[in-house]
């Protein structure tokens, strides 16, 4: 989404800036305030990243998997486990703004940039989010939300605790261990 977003920046400032007057500056100044808006979506989203994930602890259970974090508590049920698959903390955003081909290009972009996700525990989820959480931390958890696939058993949101971000190894590890003794199906390799 970041990359996309440079890449739209630039795309438009280097459109408007030669109509303004800017003449040989046009491509540089256009380089320089495209850069300036990447960095500061770097910074806001690292912000709400580190709001919402980045003290989180996975906590297993005998009722199953909890992350818990300063602002929010995502809790999955071994029994409410639908499968082991890939996704990600955080999903990028879509572009709903400007022209047709500035969209086009940031989407290609931003689909370009986007990790192909994480192993990750997959089920319906019970999430509490603390009432004194920011507002720009709610809105991330409310974008994250929105882009989840609907379990076609139940009609149930699912929801993704990616395993990786606590161990990299985490199959040979104490989640492994957790996820042999509650759900052996899900185990890897079976």
């Amino acid at each position: 989404m970041i990359i996309g977003t440079g890449l739209a920046t630039l795309i438009l400032l280097g459109a408007l800036l030669p109509g303004l007057g800017a003449g040989v500056l046009a491509l540089p100044l256009a380089l320089l305030l495209s850069a300036g808006a990447v960095v500061a979506l770097t910074a806001v989203k690292k912000y709400q990243f580190d709001q919402t994930w980045g003290t989180t602890e996975l906590v297993l259970s005998p009722d199953g998997a909890t992350m818990a974090g300063r602002h929010s508590q995502l809790h999955i049920r071994w029994d409410h486990i639908r499968f082991l698959g890939k996704a990600d903390l955080v999903r990028a955003g879509r572009f709903t703004f400007g022209p047709v081909m500035a969209r086009l290009l940031a989407e290609l972009a931003s689909a370009a940039a986007r990790r192909r996700g994480r192993p990750a525990l997959i089920g319906i989820a019970t999430m509490k989010v603390a009432a004194e959480t920011p507002s720009v931390v709610k809105s991330q958890i409310g974008q994250n939300i929105a882009f989840r696939r609907i379990d076609p058993q139940t009609g149930h949101t699912l929801t993704a605790i990616p395993l990786t971000i606590f161990d990299e190894h985490w199959d040979r590890g104490r989640i492994g261990e957790w996820i042999m003794a509650y759900r052996p199906d899900l185990a890897p390799g079976r």
